[in-house]
């Protein structure tokens, strides 16, 4: 069986998140896309940039990039 790669599905569609799907992360480290996200309803904006930005850039998502 294929070594697949683990991934982080959006907190609001729950759709596994994509490389270069644009995204949000709130307060809670919650990874959301940008285009589900909307303020009424959501924690205020942490980081935002893609999917591979986000885990790259955060020590806590580390796990996922191997």
């Amino acid at each position: 069986m294929e070594n697949q790669k683990r991934r982080i599905h959006c907190g609001v569609c729950h759709v596994p998140l994509q490389d270069n799907d644009a995204v949000f992360m709130d307060e809670l480290n919650t990874v959301t896309h940008q285009s589900c996200y909307s303020l009424e309803t959501n924690l205020p904006i942490k980081d935002l940039g893609t999917y591979k930005q986000i885990i790259t850039n955060n020590h806590f998502f580390n796990e996922l990039l191997y």
